[in-house]
């Protein structure tokens, strides 16, 4: 078995969010998202990543 997905958010990565970040901790970890699937070699914008995320 392997796990695919972002890696955990450090946290000095969880100090720095707001509201809609808090939700993208809901996901379980190991669930490939959307934007590592559309694009993460072009997705720059950690705004566009968590929009992608709760998606």
């Amino acid at each position: 078995m392997s796990l695919v997905g972002t890696r955990p958010p450090t946290p000095d990565e969880i100090d720095q969010y707001d509201i809609p970040e808090w939700r993208r901790l809901d996901v379980k970890p190991g669930i490939t998202g959307e934007w590592q699937v559309h694009g993460r070699s072009s997705i720059k914008s950690f705004e566009d990543i968590i929009r992608l995320d709760l998606r």
